[in-house]
């Protein structure tokens, strides 16, 4: 995989952390407003949404060439993104 490429897929993991926490961010509301069984729905359709949507996201960028520090780098955009939202 080259230099370019590597920052390409970083660049995407670290923004794509960001839009995960906007989007939990975004449906907490609907979260703590339904009851116990929608809930566990809500909570799991965004988990899968997420995790499907990362890993086609890879398959378009790279072929599906994944490495662990993306992982990384995806929980520092996380990590970012819950400075940047709390913040406004």
């Amino acid at each position: 995989m080259s230099i370019k490429l590597q920052l390409i897929c970083f660049a995407t993991s670290f923004i794509y952390g960001i839009l995960i926490y906007w989007l939990y961010f975004v449906n907490r509301r609907f979260i703590l407003k339904s009851n116990y069984l929608g809930k566990i729905v809500i909570y799991i359709l965004l988990s899968y949404l997420s995790v499907i949507g990362y890993i086609d996201l890879f398959y378009f960028l790279n072929k599906g060439i994944f490495h662990i520090y993306f992982l990384g780098v995806l929980g520092l955009g996380i990590l970012v993104g819950t400075k940047l939202i709390r913040r406004k």
